[in-house]
């Protein structure tokens, strides 16, 4: 029985082995189409392991790029932050400028005041010194003229006396010219009273200039 089932394993066997003889004699494109589909499977599985490495690298560039993209990012946004920065003090100097611009019309005009204080302090100064010499002098004048006045009012009287003497005759004491030196001595208190009145007139304009001008004697 088992050598039967042997017998007929082998007879089994051997037909397929025959026939798969007879068709790989029989079909040659077969065995080069099996070939060909070795071949094909060969360089799709090095496709594929390319195709995985150019997948990598793909994803490497990415990140590189998307880190490379970050870092990008940043330096922009420090950029905008000093540009910010830097427009912010821009502008607080164009703010400054105009302020210092202002002052500076500010400080000319004042500097043109001050020079015309300064030029009319030193021509107060100036005539109030005038001003000063001129009273002095004035005052000395009338001092002088009042003084000879004084004298000459005294001598006038004496004389006025004895061209009294002389004419009534009670007397030859008093000289001849006792009459003309009298009537000179009048005359010249005449003159010394109208300089007097005209010294004094400009005394009382130059202390009421100096009050006017706030000048304190």
């Amino acid at each position: 029985m088992n050598n039967k089932v042997l017998l007929l394993v082998a007879v089994v066997i051997g037909g397929a082995l025959g026939s798969l003889v007879t068709y790989t004699q029989l079909n040659p494109e077969a065995q080069q189409r099996q070939s060909q589909q070795t071949e094909l499977a060969n360089e799709n599985q090095a496709l594929q392991a390319k195709n995985e490495e150019l997948q990598s690298s793909v994803e490497q560039l990415q990140q590189k790029f998307a880190q490379q993209s970050q870092t990008q990012e940043e330096k922009i946004q420090q950029l905008t932050e000093q540009l910010d920065k830097i427009q912010q003090q821009k502008k607080k100097v164009e703010q400054t400028l105009v302020v210092q611009k202002k002052q500076a019309v500010t400080l000319k005009t004042a500097n043109k005041e001050l020079e015309k204080t300064t030029e009319l302090q030193s021509d107060l100064y100036k005539q109030s010194h005038e001003l000063f010499a001129q009273q002095e002098q004035l005052e000395a004048q009338i001092t002088k003229l009042t003084t000879t006045r004084e004298k000459l009012v005294v001598q006038s009287k004496k004389l006025k006396e004895e061209c009294k003497l002389f004419k009534d005759g009670t007397s030859w004491d008093p000289k001849s010219d006792s009459c003309d030196k009298e009537k000179l001595a009048t005359e010249q208190i005449g003159k010394i009273d109208a300089s007097l009145t005209k010294k004094k007139q400009e005394l009382a304009d130059v202390k009421a200039l100096m009050a006017k001008l706030g000048v304190k004697s």
